[in-house]
């Protein structure tokens, strides 16, 4: 069984939408938020 969870990254088109979803749906705490630009993209 889970207990917790240390940290994940998660990459999305719309990060402002994943933001809504995850903190006001999901409950979870924004800790970090980094915008990466396509520079950063594989």
């Amino acid at each position: 069984m889970i207990t917790g969870l240390s940290h994940t990254t998660v990459w999305v088109l719309d990060q402002n939408s994943a933001k809504k979803f995850y903190t006001e749906k999901l409950g979870f705490d924004v800790r970090d938020d980094t915008v990466m630009t396509n520079e950063y993209m594989p």
